[in-house]
């Protein structure tokens, strides 16, 4: 028995990718699971495929305030708690960011942003309240610690996720609430967010990935969430060969400030 066995989950785009290999994860280790997903269809033959009755299906479009009230109310009222709350969903246009619509920001916004706040919205009064610890994983991306052209307003979107991540964790410290927040930051990942491997390579330009850098499989991003989850971790990030090129980004913003 790990410290997740006869834990609650809930967890968001949990029909394919990342979100589909986190329910998974959830299972082996003994968790219960509501899923979420705004394609009622998928999620439900996901959910199905599973013979699990520890897993139950709630189609939610987080972009939605009351679908995501919804969701923590049929949470609550079927377990009784909530201990970990993976707001996952997201979404990405291919597009540059001088050319990105008011209307594609927006989209991308609404659910990459705007979902999490949703959620967070939602769930809190009753994560704190409750008698055991909670947890927020908020899925990020890479592209919300670096550029990436080509993708450059979806890594504004997933900027602000880290952002919001960071101030909601240090908020709840400091006001001495037990629900801590992590975020997941993930590099080339083989779902259907993004195309494959090729295709990305001829839309952003092969320089613009880390030579050597690997395709994970989600199953690969959810074992090492959890893993680093139980270790209180606020940042995951999935490939650390980048780690440099954020130093540099560091460095670069603090070589601006005048001496002395």
């Amino acid at each position: 028995m790990d410290r997740f066995t006869g834990k609650t989950a809930v967890i968001t785009g949990a029909a394919s990718g990342i979100g589909a290999a986190l329910v998974d994860e959830a299972l082996q280790r003994g968790m219960n699971v509501v899923a979420a997903d705004i394609s009622g269809d998928e999620l439900n033959r996901f959910v199905s495929s599973k013979d699990n009755d520890r897993i139950v299906a709630l189609p939610t479009d987080i972009r939605s305030p009351d679908e995501v009230q919804a969701l923590a109310d049929f949470a609550f009222q079927n377990f009784g708690t909530v201990d970990y709350l993976f707001n996952n969903a997201g979404t990405c246009i291919y597009r540059k960011i001088h050319e990105s619509s008011p209307a594609e920001f927006k989209q991308m916004l609404d659910v990459n942003l705007m979902g999490i706040v949703n959620a967070v919205w939602a769930f809190m009064p009753r994560m704190r309240q409750q008698a055991t610890p909670g947890f927020i994983i908020n899925t990020a991306s890479l592209g919300g610690l670096l550029l990436s052209p080509g993708i450059n307003a979806y890594c504004v979107t997933k900027h602000a996720v880290v952002t919001y991540s960071e101030a909601l964790a240090e908020e709840l410290a400091a006001d001495g609430i037990d629900v801590k927040v992590t975020v997941i930051c993930p590099g080339l990942v083989d779902t259907k967010l993004f195309r494959s491997v090729d295709a990305q390579r001829a839309t952003l330009g092969a320089d613009d990935f880390v030579a050597g850098e690997s395709t994970l499989l989600p199953a690969d991003v959810a074992a090492l969430a959890f893993r680093q989850i139980a270790e209180g971790r606020f940042l995951i990030i999935t490939h650390p060969q980048y780690a440099p090129l954020i130093r540099e980004r560091a460095d670069k913003f603090l070589a601006d400030l005048p001496a002395g």
